[in-house]
């Protein structure tokens, strides 16, 4: 019986680890997409993957950055974005905070702190708009990190 069940729990565990795998590994992570896209539809040679990635990495590159009192920024060649910073709520029902650099559109966001705090955010070209839960009653100082992603200048317009 403890063979049959120990069986039973070997195959069970094989299928669950096959399937999970096969299902988390069919997407490429999305900072590698672009450069997967450009790959030809044939097998390339070393030296045309050689000059893909070196195309890739040159067109892609920081070509400047920065920072303020409002955070840090990084700017890309191929047109992308991303500021990050940090900042403080303590009892206000909305807070705006400025991007350190402009975007030329609504960038994506992502937040990370006490965010059961946050009812609402939002980004525009210039701020992060996030309004806060009124049933939350902060007892002190709630902390948060942003990062935002978008485009400093069209990136169709190389």
């Amino acid at each position: 019986m403890e063979f049959v069940l120990f069986l039973f729990g070997a195959i069970l565990s094989w299928l669950i680890t096959h399937i999970y795998y096969r299902q988390s590994s069919k997407t490429a992570p999305e900072w590698a997409q672009p450069l997967i896209d450009s790959l030809p539809a044939t097998q390339p040679s070393q030296d045309e993957l050689l000059k893909l990635v070196q195309n890739h990495v040159n067109h892609n590159s920081i070509i400047e950055s920065g920072s303020n009192s409002d955070g840090e920024w990084f700017r890309y060649g191929n047109g992308d974005q991303v500021c990050k910073g940090q900042f403080e709520v303590g009892d206000e029902n909305e807070v705006r905070i400025p991007f350190p650099s402009e975007f030329a559109t609504e960038p994506s966001l992502d937040l990370s702190g006490n965010v059961n705090r946050i009812k609402t955010k939002r980004a525009t070209q210039r701020e992060l708009l996030v309004e806060l839960n009124s049933g939350c009653v902060a007892e002190s100082i709630s902390e948060f990190q942003y990062q935002a992603r978008g485009h400093w200048k069209d990136p169709h317009s190389q």
